[in-house]
């Protein structure tokens, strides 16, 4: 069996030279290499292809018949293959193709658009693709390659994959000022447990974050779920329509409480002890080892610069 495995492209394209001239010092002149290297490399293209592929005439060379069919063919296509290879190399090092980035649908809109657009305006080339989906399921995509970078709201928890910390939420509670004034009975634990509450899952991410912050414990199941919905903009239309309270993120409701489309609701804690502002830091995470490109490189850097704009809305 012919070792054809071993075959480099320096090879082919020595040979390709040679078969051009006359002689092996006129081949060696345009490949700007010794004549003995253009030997060494014709000999051991012959070995691993067990072809004769010249027959030599004292200094001069001539191309056996099997020479000649491969330089025929290798002249058509290895510079279509070095090309590609050119194209393939220089696509890495330019800030050009696509890069998908997974994560939260609102907090896509918020921050990671917001801080890829100048790179976009600058590489018309550059694509970023955003895909929403909670971390459980956004964690494996990226593992397998599906996506280049996820955003998550809590560190990587599968093996081969990076996690940076790349910005803090700030959750609010709110509802319509009409609500709230019918509720002014009470802003202690036991009066907001007894409220109408609308809800992002049944985990409560958000409501706990804030719960917790507020009053210094986990927080109970509401009494009362007016509408559990795995939207935040839903969430907050269904609060200014004054059907529940809400905890979201105040960056999303700091137009409608300008507004006075909502209102804030300031829990009252028991005790000396204050209530926390109930913060979340979301993550950056990619795959461990991933080839690096300029694209790649670029997009990580835009989302995790320092000098980018503050996410929270309130201090």
């Amino acid at each position: 069996m012919n070792n054809l495995d071993a075959i480099n492209l320096e090879l082919l394209r020595t040979f390709v030279v040679a078969a051009a001239h006359r002689t092996f010092g006129e081949a060696a002149r345009a490949r700007g290499v010794s004549v003995s290297a253009i030997s060494q490399q014709v000999k051991q293209l012959e070995a691993q292809t067990r072809l004769a592929l010249f027959e030599r005439l004292g200094r001069r060379v001539r191309l056996t018949r099997e020479g000649a069919a491969l330089a025929e063919v290798l002249r058509t296509h290895l510079g279509q293959v070095a090309a590609a290879l050119e194209e393939a190399s220089g696509a890495v090092q330019r800030l050009a193709g696509l890069v998908t980035v997974g994560g939260p649908r609102t907090f896509g809109g918020h921050f990671v658009l917001p801080r890829l657009a100048p790179l976009l305006r600058e590489h018309p080339g550059l694509r970023v693709d955003q895909v929403f989906d909670v971390p459980s399921a956004l964690e494996p995509r990226l593992l397998d390659g599906a996506l280049d970078f996820a955003v998550l709201g809590r560190p990587a928890q599968l093996p081969g994959l990076e996690t940076e910390a790349l910005a803090q939420e700030t959750f609010v509670c709110v509802t319509a000022p009409a609500l709230l004034r019918r509720l002014q009975g009470g802003r202690d634990e036991a009066a907001l447990l007894g409220w109408p509450w609308l809800i992002f899952d049944r985990d409560l991410p958000m409501h706990a974050s804030w719960w917790k912050a507020a009053f210094g414990r986990p927080a109970p199941p509401p009494a009362r779920v007016v509408s559990a919905t795995a939207s935040l903009e839903q969430l907050q239309a269904l609060a200014e329509a004054g059907l529940g309270a809400v905890v979201l993120p105040d960056y999303l409701v700091a137009p409608a409480l300008a507004s006075g489309a909502l209102a804030l609701v300031e829990p009252r804690a028991s005790g000396a002890r204050p209530p926390r502002p109930a913060r979340n830091t979301l993550f950056l995470s990619w795959r461990r080892g991933a080839p690096a490109s300029a694209r790649t490189d670029a997009v990580r850097a835009a989302l995790l610069a320092k000098t980018a704009p503050r996410l929270s809305a309130r201090r």
